[in-house]
């Protein structure tokens, strides 16, 4: 990860084995982009969250039907 700009390519290279940079790190769960702010963190993070809420909304009917019955 690079932290200022530049137009060299900074590839890392070990045996015959190019490790080639990245332009987002993640660290200990969080994701952060070349200018370290977490606007690629919060975008995963919107994803999963949108996925669960959907999920719940499918299962809120089946739980409706459930507590309707028991009453």
């Amino acid at each position: 990860m690079i932290l200022r700009k530049s137009s060299y390519n900074y590839d890392l290279r070990i045996v015959d084995n190019t490790i080639k940079s990245e332009d987002t790190l993640k660290i200990l769960g969080v994701t952060l982009d070349k200018s370290l702010t977490f606007k690629p963190h919060v975008t995963e993070m919107l994803k999963k969250t949108y996925a669960k809420i959907a999920a719940l909304r499918r299962l809120k009917c089946m739980v409706k039907t459930v507590n309707d019955k028991e009453r």
